[in-house]
């Protein structure tokens, strides 16, 4: 059985940012299935402030991509292509047979003085035929030590993650698959390479499973207020080592946090280790926050 498994397991990191691309400008809309949570304009945005009061606005993330695609038919399999996947590749043996979901999601920083990294998070939390045993983070092979789904490169490249500005994803596997499924949960989070705390912004849970030779069926999409205790013991026990591929680890954790903080800035280190003042702190080390946890559909 071939494992379902997130499109920057099976593709090259090349080919994974092209096909996001091609997709999105396959539409020049958001191209969302309208009956996996995501049927109203509101529910494809989530604003976030970084304060309780909603009175810094920190930016919105977006859904602009949602949808299942079945792809690559050998002749007599008589497995349908779908035509909602028309940017995706149709030929070759790595595609033939295939079916699986797209996710673009998209952050767009508000006017506000914080000036934070942004990071992205995602864990496969459940499924049957996944590369690993749920629940682990995506990648399940590593391509550095860090818990982060891109790369530092590719979180930087603005074809791909874009400053951490940009989500993709393109699970698929065979389309014969039947009774396979996975599940993912993502996160925005802002980060501070002066300390290993990451900064929640936003979430949301997807997936899809395997049902029938028609294609595969979506996991309905959900907006969520706070990383699952999940993604977060995950991310608090990551151990990752310097040996590819798996990046095992010791079994000893790195030192990762979650908080509910919002990080606005990344400043020199200083001598203090928590100030307080209007209502800012300095948090760790070198990194000023103010509390937050807000959104607004």
């Amino acid at each position: 059985m071939f494992n379902a498994v997130p499109a920057r397991h099976f593709s090259p990191r090349a080919l994974v940012a092209a096909l996001a691309l091609i997709v999105v400008s396959t539409a020049s809309a958001a191209r969302i299935d309208s009956g996996v949570g995501l049927d109203t304009p509101e529910s494809q945005y989530r604003d976030v402030y970084c304060d309780t009061g909603q009175t810094e606005f920190l930016g919105t993330i977006s859904v602009e991509s949602y949808f299942a695609w079945t792809s690559g038919v050998d002749s007599g399999s008589g497995i349908p292509y779908s035509p909602e996947n028309p940017g995706l590749p149709t030929t070759g043996a790595r595609w033939e047979n295939r079916a699986g979901a797209d996710m673009v999601v998209n952050f767009s920083p508000g006017d506000t003085d914080c000036d934070a990294q942004y990071r992205w998070i995602q864990a496969v939390v459940d499924g049957s035929g996944t590369i690993g045993t749920p629940p682990y983070l995506d990648p399940f092979n590593r391509d550095d030590g860090l818990p982060f789904y891109w790369t530092e490169d590719e979180n930087a490249d603005p074809d791909v993650g874009n400053g951490g500005l940009r989500f993709s994803d393109i699970p698929g596997q065979d389309a014969t698959n039947i009774g396979n499924s996975i599940s993912f949960e993502a996160a925005l989070v802002q980060y501070c390479p002066d300390t290993m705390q990451l900064h929640w912004v936003a979430g949301f849970t997807w997936g899809y499973s395997i049902q029938d030779i028609v294609g595969p069926v979506l996991e309905n999409f959900s907006w969520v207020n706070g990383p699952s205790n999940t993604l977060t013991n995950l991310v608090t026990s990551w151990d990752g080592s310097d040996t590819p591929p798996n990046y095992a680890g010791d079994g000893t954790p790195d030192g990762w946090t979650f908080t509910d903080d919002c990080l606005c800035n990344c400043v020199p280190e200083t001598n203090s280790g928590m100030l307080s003042f209007a209502g800012i702190s300095i948090v760790g080390l070198g990194c000023i926050a103010t509390r937050r946890r807000s959104s607004a559909a």
